[in-house]
């Protein structure tokens, strides 16, 4: 996992091509214009979707992924994400390869996210994004899958 600012990013461009790629495009686009969708960045292996919605309570169900990396980044709004390893999950919905998820229940830490920032969540890393912090907060933003 790592958190920082997307101002501050560019020490992790060097992790890979695709984490590169994923950097350029959120610093190349003003994600608040963006309509809710898929933009692709480079076919399967880097895309990005954009979404809008408010924040809620804390959900009990945390998600991860075995084929992409997200990089979940807060153009607008302020969201807590959950994160737990996954080797720490009760596993209540087995890794679907279609949908690349495994949802499960478990304990964690909560991670705050302000508008500008990113969390970098690697197949270890499951996590309950959309979660209010002091009060709902309409959020906009972009996650960009990166295969791993």
């Amino acid at each position: 996992m790592i958190l920082t600012r997307l101002t501050d990013a560019d020490r992790y461009a060097e992790l890979s091509e695709e984490i590169a790629a994923a950097i350029r495009f959120l610093r190349e686009h003003d994600v608040t214009a963006l309509e809710n969708g898929r933009y692709p960045v480079d076919g399967e292996r880097v895309y990005v979707n954009v979404m809008s919605y408010e924040t809620a309570p804390k959900p009990v169900m945390y998600e991860a992924h075995q084929r992409y990396i997200d990089i979940q980044y807060i153009a607008a709004g302020e969201e807590r994400v959950w994160v737990t390893p996954t080797d720490r999950l009760t596993v209540t919905q087995s890794y679907d390869a279609d949908r690349d998820c495994l949802l499960g229940t478990g304990d964690g830490f909560d991670v705050p996210l302000w508008e500008g920032w990113l969390l970098v969540l690697y197949p270890e890393d499951a996590h309950a994004p959309s979660c209010l912090l002091d009060k709902p907060s309409q959020v906009k933003k972009a996650v960009v899958k990166v295969a791993v």
